[in-house]
C-alpha cells in the first residue's frame, strides 16, 4: 500500500473496506501492508494460520505495532 501504487485507489473504486492479508512475510512486508492500510481507513484483518515471520524477534515487535 505504498504511495507509488494505484491499489488503494482501485480498492476504493469498487467500494472495498475490508482487507484480509496473509503471506510472507509478517514482519516485514505483510505487516507493513496492514498498518499502511489501517491509516489509510480500511479495516485489516491479518490470517495469521497464513502468514510466517522471517524471525521471532522481528514478529515480536511487528505484533506490536500492530495492536
Amino acid at each position: 500500500m505504498g504511495g507509488e501504487s494505484d491499489l488503494e485507489d482501485i480498492l476504493k473504486e469498487h467500494d472495498v473496506g475490508t482487507l484480509y492479508l496473509c503471506g510472507l512475510a509478517l514482519d516485514f512486508g505483510v505487516g507493513l501492508t496492514a498498518l499502511g492500510a489501517v491509516l489509510r481507513g480500511f479495516d485489516t484483518y491479518i490470517i495469521e494460520d497464513a502468514t510466517r515471520a522471517v524471525t521471532h524477534g522481528s514478529k515480536v515487535k511487528m505484533k506490536q505495532k500492530l495492536i
